[in-house]
């Protein structure tokens, strides 16, 4: 609990963290939240590589405003640690940010995506609600929510705090 509390009070509040996948998904994503003007003013986009991905694929974002790029080495409790929300499908990384005590907005495109990521994370469907997302749009919209609504953010804290400790 100490570390997790010790990561909120270093949290870059208007960081988004995403963590670059193998998949062609996980692209998509990327390039949709770095190319929406709503988003990517407002926000910080931090995104990193992942560690099976040598490729540059990204590296043309480096020029953009507020975006930060991270190669497959660098270590992602530290990344994590220093943002206010990760953006993510299933992932381990996911994982980690819930133990770091860091809300996660998943999104699946897919009815399997979706199948999936009941069996791996269990939760209630009510719950999900708050942070699982089919749709850019709704996505969008829940990341002003949960970027300046502080009874939002803590409510999708405490949701998946409770599936970490279980």
């Amino acid at each position: 609990d100490s570390i997790a509390k010790d990561n909120n009070r270093n949290a870059d509040s208007n960081n988004i963290f995403i963590p670059g996948g193998t998949t062609k998904y996980n692209n998509n994503l990327i390039y949709s939240l770095v190319n929406n003007p709503s988003i990517n003013i407002k926000y910080k986009i931090s995104i990193k590589y992942h560690p099976n991905d040598s490729s540059k694929q990204f590296s043309k974002l480096k020029k953009k405003k507020n975006i930060e790029l991270f190669n497959q080495f660098d270590d992602i409790t530290k990344i994590i640690s220093k943002t206010k929300l990760v953006i993510t499908d299933i992932s381990e990384s996911s994982i980690l940010a819930m133990i770091l005590n860091k809300p996660v907005f998943f999104v699946y495109t897919t009815d399997y995506m979706k199948s999936l990521f009941k069996d791996i994370y269990n939760f209630e469907e009510k719950e999900s609600n708050y942070f699982c997302f089919n749709s850019m749009n709704k996505l969008f919209n829940s990341i002003d929510l949960i970027m300046n609504d502080n009874l939002y953010f803590e409510k999708v804290k405490s949701i998946q705090n409770k599936f970490i400790k279980n």
